[in-house]
């Protein structure tokens, strides 16, 4: 499984204590674990167990990659936080704004019990045109001010905030987080998705692969990844991170 993990807002001045993982304040900034609840797979329980089984052992947040009638309906009244998923197959149809509103009717508003706090559009969207996920590229921000705008027709964009899920292969010179930079074709994608999360309050969202390396460089790479950040002048802006 997947955990995603909330990080206070970091300032600049705090960047590099993010590669120490012994750095004290880190216990006071700590948040509630999540868990994504992928269905990809054979012989997996039903929603109801799954969300059962949430609830039996603490764990107040879930992640879900698409929109799941039989999920949304059993998290319908229980105190669980809920990230939901756009694929990025969808991202181009959200480019219209209409569209856009009657997802959010489909997927938000008929669910009214449930505790959306995050939908993240789009997974690691890649401007590398050896990715497949290129092909989305011209459609992420589009679709992530569509969604943004259909939560505030419905005076949702308090509570649940919209963003896209990042992620470190964006970076190259990754030994050093002062010495990190975004790989030339990402930045004309990242940094107006960095302006407008950052206009608006929004947090980023990074996927973190620890066990692709050394796991003694988790901490690194969260610093890897607030310091590209706080390189497009955004002082202050949440980074949630999912490892």
């Amino acid at each position: 499984m997947q955990l995603w993990f909330q990080y206070r807002p970091w300032k600049a001045a705090a960047l590099a204590d993010f590669s120490n993982p012994n750095r004290a304040p880190l216990a006071r900034d700590a948040q509630p674990v999540g868990v994504c609840n992928g269905r990809n797979g054979d012989n997996l329980q039903s929603e109801q167990d799954v969300v059962t089984l949430f609830r039996n052992k603490g764990i107040s947040r879930m992640q879900i990659y698409d929109p799941l009638q039989a999920t949304l309906e059993a998290l319908g009244g229980t105190d669980i936080e809920l990230m939901i998923g756009v694929p990025n197959e969808a991202l181009q149809s959200l480019t219209d704004q209409n569209a856009a509103r009657t997802r959010v009717n489909d997927n938000i508003l008929r669910y009214p019990k449930v505790n959306f706090k995050y939908i993240a559009v789009g997974n690691e969207v890649d401007a590398d045109p050896s990715k497949e996920s290129s092909q989305c590229v011209d459609f992420v921000l589009p679709a992530m001010q569509n969604i943004h705008n259909a939560l505030k027709d419905a005076s949702l964009d308090g509570p649940i905030k919209v963003s896209t899920a990042t992620y470190t292969g964006f970076l190259d010179n990754t030994s050093s987080p002062s010495g990190s930079v975004l790989k030339g074709n990402v930045q004309g994608l990242i940094e107006p998705i960095v302006k407008f999360l950052a206009e608006n309050k929004l947090p980023m969202l990074a996927n973190i692969y620890p066990y692709f390396g050394y796991l003694g460089t988790y901490w690194l790479i969260i610093g890897l990844q607030a310091t590209q950040l706080h390189k497009f002048g955004v002082p202050t802006i949440n980074l949630i991170a999912a490892i």
